[in-house]
């Protein structure tokens, strides 16, 4: 029972992301869908997680001023503890030019989950759509 993860390289496999984010962002946390499903806006690179044949979760990234940002983490919640996250987070990190900066947003919720992954919080947290957030870099730097 091993997780795949790996790039989204179709219509078919977009869709299904799509609909991951739909059921984690919109229907779980009440996340407004005209925020959530702004790919359109966005130029991003998305992964797909395969457990069993069954897709569970999803991310992206993208460029932006500051450097590489991680996005749109979304895991089915029956598949939470399979270390789904994890395994997306490492193929992503592995992908990426680490001369550059690499951040993310993480819910307030998360922030444990990255600091185990290497990130470190800076700044003070702050909120998103009605969400406590905290911005957390790659590498882990000293305090």
């Amino acid at each position: 029972m091993g997780i795949n993860v790996k790039y989204v390289n179709n219509d078919k496999e977009k869709d299904i992301c799509l609909s991951i984010r739909r059921k984690v962002f919109v229907e779980e946390q009440n996340i407004p869908e005209n925020i959530e499903m702004d790919d359109e806006l966005v130029q991003s690179i998305c992964v797909c997680a395969i457990l069993d044949k069954q897709y569970v979760g999803t991310a992206r990234w993208r460029n932006t001023d500051l450097g590489i940002k991680l996005e749109r983490f979304a895991v089915l919640s029956e598949y939470r503890s399979y270390g789904v996250g994890t395994a997306m987070t490492k193929f992503i990190l592995k992908q990426l030019d680490h001369s550059k900066l690499i951040y993310l947003n993480a819910q307030e919720s998360a922030i444990s989950f990255y600091e185990k992954l290497g990130f470190n919080s800076m700044g003070p947290k702050f909120d998103e759509v009605g969400i406590p957030h905290q911005k957390m870099i790659f590498p882990k730097v000293s305090k």
